[in-house]
């Protein structure tokens, strides 16, 4: 019967059938084949009839071989054959065996796959559960190869952390939660919780660590802080950061422009040259309010009339002139005193409020430092500070004006009518060659390094001229650079003596705090230099010096910390050039002055140790360890001293 295929609808791809044999009726060759395909398959009822007869296998003309059933071992293989269907284990579907048969059941074995796979081991029944009985139940098919479940028989090859999720035809791997990668071949630990403003913190602990403005598990809260500052509770910011401040964090801190609420704030850049008074620079556009002379939108220029170089701290001079001093002899005790040269009027002199105190250039004191010594005011103003404690002591000093054309100096010219010093030679007196003997440039020992005034030897040579052949049994000590040749362009290097064996602490305010240590070319050293961390510069303290608090001696070696409820600064022991010291003093921060404190009890010389504030105690305590001491040697004692 002829019919509209189209509007067949049929269960399988071929309507009743498993396999569609296409044929072309006006082809009477096909014809005759097909006849011959139709005898040979009439022992077969498609519909399982209580007539049927069954066949184990069939002879197709077209194929030209037999398809056995038996001969397949799979599932897929087996339902590829014609006539051919699968017993199976409903609990692992591919234990089973293929056979003859159709839609309905096997042909062979009474029709019953139990039968048919007596002799395949299938686990038994018996002292079972109904449930587990029913997953060891024997099934047929004909059509579709059942679902194996890879999950459940441990047939997948998920990760050992992964999840295995069994899906049609297959099975789907994933890592569960608190776990990430592709769940075959990694399933990596990491953060139960999303992080979802932050990152994961890793092994050990793994837990969110929020971006700033966030909290919450998970990293989802909103501080409210605008993006600026941790917090425990939304709307309590604990630290505004950023230049911020403000409950919210929701403005710019003074010395900085911007808005806190959309861009950020930015500190203002003005070489150090601000007006405090106006806040600096404009907090919208960042133009800074310039002092000192200096004009430009980070007063980087000098006023019309001056002249310098006002970057990174540098200054803008008036005059035309240079004022040097010579300290020729000095008779004044360290411990009692302290002659002091500014350039400029200081603040205790004038009542010019732009004056700092970066313009000290010059402490002197016997000991201190070699004689003569000689200070120059490129401003052409110095101021000469010395209060004498003790009759008899004192100084002798001569000075000199430079001035372009008629007397700028030797080793000096003029440029832009102002006194300095030629190339290749620098110092207060322009008397200090950069690079001595070239650094032997020409033999190929070594190069002048023109911005630090230093030779750069080669790895074969050594010494301030690279002339010393380096040898492995020769120790050879040099500084990294001489303040005295440092060019002009690192001006904020020329008030700070390279060395080692100092101290430096940090105060509540962020500042650091350096004394003491050992100079190459001054020996063991006394002062105190600050490093500002907002304008990133040094400064040489200037000490209160009056009777019964004068500085301590020279040292290095020794150990500071810092007490932040006294706001000062504790130092013990050391070394001077002869022996070690017991001595024990504070610097208070506020004041800039010295008081020495009473001798530690059994506490030995010590050179070398550390000391730390251990601010849990009431009162609080410092902590002494270790140690080097002529008596004992190494000290191997920790002891604690209680600030009453």
């Amino acid at each position: 019967e002829c019919f509209l295929f189209s509007l067949y609808t049929s269960v399988y791809q071929y309507g009743a059938c498993r396999v569609w044999i296409d044929e072309d009726h006006t082809n009477t060759s096909s014809i005759h084949q097909s006849a011959k395909l139709v005898n040979s398959l009439r022992t077969v009822n498609l519909h399982g009839s209580a007539n049927s007869t069954h066949a184990i296998s069939y002879f197709n003309d077209d194929v030209g071989e037999c398809q056995i059933c038996e001969a397949k071992s799979t599932c897929s293989n087996c339902l590829k054959s014609l006539g051919c269907g699968w017993c199976y284990s409903q609990y692992n579907p591919t234990i089973g065996l293929c056979t003859s048969g159709d839609f309905a059941k096997p042909h062979k074995g009474l029709s019953d796959c139990s039968i048919l796979m007596e002799n395949i081991p299938v686990p038994s029944t018996k002292n079972l559960s109904s449930i587990e009985i029913e997953q060891r139940l024997i099934s047929w098919t004909y059509s579709l190869c059942p679902d194996v479940d890879e999950c459940m028989l441990d047939m997948h090859d998920c990760h050992e952390n992964a999840t295995c999720v069994n899906t049609d035809g297959g099975f789907n791997c994933s890592c569960p939660r608190g776990f990430t990668g592709n769940g075959r071949t990694t399933c990596t630990r990491t953060c139960f919780e999303m992080c979802v403003h932050g990152k994961c913190s890793g092994s050990p602990n793994y837990v969110c660590e929020c971006n700033l403005g966030w909290t919450g598990s998970d990293c989802s809260i909103n501080c409210g802080c605008n993006n600026h500052s941790k917090c425990q509770r939304v709307g309590v910011c604990e630290h505004c950061q950023g230049e911020t401040t403000g409950d919210s964090c929701e403005l710019c801190r003074p010395g900085s422009y911007g808005n806190a609420t959309t861009v950020g704030c930015k500190k203002c850049e003005c070489n150090g040259h601000w007006d405090e008074k106006r806040g600096r620079c404009d907090q919208t556009s960042g133009r800074c309010y310039c002092i000192h002379n200096t004009r430009g939108y980070k007063c980087d220029q000098c006023e019309e009339g001056f002249y310098g170089d006002p970057r990174n701290g540098g200054k803008c001079y008036r005059q035309q002139f240079v004022l040097q001093v010579n300290v020729e002899s000095i008779n004044i005790d360290c411990q009692e005193g302290t002659l002091y040269i500014y350039e400029g009027l200081p603040d205790f002199v004038s009542v010019n409020s732009d004056w700092d105190r970066q313009n000290l250039i010059g402490t002197f004191c016997s000991g201190h430092s070699s004689y003569p010594a000689i200070t120059e005011a490129k401003t052409g103003i110095m101021t000469i500070f010395y209060e004498m404690r003790t009759p008899g002591q004192g100084f002798t000093a001569s000075y000199q004006v430079l001035r372009c054309p008629d007397n700028p100096g030797e080793n000096r010219i003029c440029a832009s009518g102002k006194p300095v010093c030629s190339e290749g030679w620098r110092g207060a007196q322009c008397s200090t060659m950069v690079c001595p003997s070239k650094c032997l440039e020409g033999s190929g020992r070594g190069k002048c390094d023109i911005v630090y005034g230093r030779c750069v030897c080669n790895e074969n040579y050594v010494g301030d001229d690279c002339s010393i052949l380096r040898q492995d049994h020769l120790v050879v000590l040099q500084e990294l650079f001489n303040p005295l040749k440092i060019s002009s362009s690192l001006s904020h290097l020329q008030t700070v003596l390279p060395r080692f064996g100092h101290t430096l602490i940090v105060d509540h305010q962020g500042s650091l705090w350096v004394f003491g240590g050992y100079s190459l070319s001054r020996g063991p050293l006394n002062d105190i230099q600050q490093f500002d961390t907002r304008n990133r510069t040094w400064v040489q303290v200037t000490v209160n010096v009056h009777p019964g608090a004068q500085p301590p001696s020279q040292r290095y070696f020794h150990a500071s910390a810092y007490v932040t409820s006294n706001n000062e600064m504790y130092v013990y022991g050391g070394m001077n050039k002869t022996h070690f010291l017991k001595d024990f003093w504070k610097f208070n921060i506020a004041t800039e002055s010295w008081e020495a404190l009473p001798v530690i009890e059994n506490l030995p010389a010590l050179a070398g140790h550390s000391l730390t504030c251990r601010s849990e105690t009431s009162p609080h305590s410092l902590i002494l360890i270790g140690g080097f001491s002529a008596e004992y040697g190494s000290f191997g004692t920790s002891l604690g001293v209680r600030l009453t």
